[in-house]
C-alpha cells in the first residue's frame, strides 16, 4: 500500500518516534499462482455476508477460486505495481508487528515465513473510518 494516499475506511502508518507519516510502501503477504506449488493454510467456512465483508477488507486482493469451493486472495495487478514501485525506490517495508503476527500464526501450523524479503519497520497503524453522509431528516 502507498502510505502517502488517503483511502476512506482504510489505514495508514505513522513513525512512532516522530509521529510523521513516512512516504513508504507497506507490503503484505501475497500468493503467486504456481501449479507445481502447495500453500499451507487454514480453510474456514464463511457465509455470504462474511465473504462480502472479507472482499471489502481485502481491497488489495482478488478472491480467486482455487478449486473445491476454496478461495484464496491474490494481490491485484495495481497492488503488485505499487509493491514494485516501492522495491524500485527502496521504500517498500513490512510493518514489524504485522510480520511478527504472521510468523506467529504460521508457527502454530508448523510453517514459517522465513526471513523477511524487505526491511522490517516499526510503525503505528492508524485505521480511518468511513465518512458517513449526514442524516437527511
Amino acid at each position: 500500500m502507498d502510505n502517502t494516499r488517503d483511502l476512506p475506511g482504510y489505514k495508514y502508518y505513522l513513525d512512532p518516534e516522530t509521529g510523521e507519516r513516512p512516504a513508504i510502501y507497506v507490503a503484505y503477504l501475497d500468493l503467486e499462482p504456481d501449479p507445481a506449488a502447495c500453500t499451507i493454510g487454514i480453510r474456514l467456512a464463511v457465509d455470504a455476508e462474511a465473504l462480502e465483508a472479507l472482499d471489502g477488507r481485502e481491497r488489495n486482493y482478488e478472491r480467486t477460486d482455487v478449486g473445491g469451493g476454496v478461495w484464496a486472495y491474490i494481490g491485484t495487478r495495481a497492488a503488485r505495481e505499487r509493491f514494485e514501485r516501492g522495491r524500485a525506490t527502496n521504500t517498500a517495508v513490512i510493518d514489524r508487528a504485522y510480520y511478527e503476527a504472521v510468523e506467529e500464526g504460521l508457527q502454530r501450523i508448523g510453517a514459517s515465513a522465513g526471513p523477511p524479503p524487505l526491511p522490517l519497520r516499526t510503525l503505528t497503524r492508524v485505521d480511518t473510518a468511513l465518512a458517513k453522509a449526514p442524516d437527511s431528516a
